[in-house]
C-alpha cells in the first residue's frame, strides 16, 4: 500500500501591518519565521514545500488573484499540483512536524477538510475539483475571502491538537516579546514532544 502524500504551504503573504516588520523574517533561535515553517513542513513528510509570499524570491508560488487573503495561497498551491495540502501560517513559530502529520493522517483518513478546534489555521486541503472551483469563483469574483466562509461553504472536520500552547501566532510586537519570554522559562514549548 502506498503511502498517502501531501504539499507544505507556508502562507507568509500577509502585510505584517500590525507586527510593523516581515513576520516571515524574524528570528527564532537562528531561524527564520520563513525557515522553520518550511522546515516544520518538510519533517512532517511533504513533497513539496510551496511559499505563499508577496515576494517573488527563488520558493515563492505567486497567488494567482493576489492581495485576498490566504485562500490564494490554498488556490495557487491545489493548481500547482495534484496532491493535497497542509497549510501553516509563517506566524506560529510553535507548530511541529506532528501536528502537520496529524493534519494530514486525519485529512487523508476523512477525504475532507480539516482543522485543529477553535482555529482556522493551519490547515488540510484534499484537492478536490468541487473546492478548487470554490476558490476560483471566490478569488475571481466579490466573494467573502475568509477561511471561516471556506471552512462552512465545503464543510470541515477539526480534531484536538496534542498542545494547544503549540497554535499561538504572533501579530504583534508583543506578541513576538510574550512568545520569546515564554520560551526562555517553559522548555517544554522549546522542544514539541513529537519533534520539529
Amino acid at each position: 500500500m502506498r503511502r498517502p502524500k501531501f504539499n507544505g504551504v507556508v502562507l507568509a503573504g500577509g502585510l505584517s501591518s500590525r507586527m510593523g516588520s516581515d513576520k516571515a523574517q524574524l528570528s527564532l533561535d537562528g531561524q527564520s519565521l520563513l525557515e522553520r515553517a518550511k522546515a516544520v513542513l518538510a519533517q512532517a513528510g511533504a513533497e513539496r514545500v510551496f511559499v505563499s509570499s508577496n515576494t517573488l524570491n527563488g520558493d515563492a508560488l505567486p497567488d494567482i488573484y493576489p492581495q485576498r487573503g490566504p485562500l490564494c495561497g490554498l488556490h495557487a498551491a491545489l493548481l500547482a499540483d495534484e496532491l493535497p495540502i497542509v497549510a501553516m501560517p509563517v506566524d506560529m513559530p510553535l507548530l511541529s512536524a506532528f501536528d502537520i502529520q496529524l493534519l494530514f493522517n486525519h485529512g487523508a483518513q476523512m477525504e475532507s477538510i480539516v482543522t485543529f478546534v477553535d482555529h482556522n489555521l493551519p490547515i488540510y486541503v484534499p484537492n478536490l475539483i468541487s473546492i478548487r472551483r470554490y476558490l476560483e469563483r471566490t478569488l475571481s469574483g466579490e466573494g467573502n475571502t475568509s477561511i471561516k466562509r471556506f471552512l462552512l461553504a465545503n464543510g470541515s472536520s477539526q480534531v484536538n491538537a496534542e498542545a494547544q500552547s503549540r497554535l499561538v501566532n504572533v501579530n504583534t510586537p508583543q506578541d513576538w516579546q510574550a512568545l520569546r519570554q515564554e520560551l526562555a522559562t517553559n522548555t517544554e514549548l522549546q522542544e514539541p514532544a513529537h519533534g520539529a
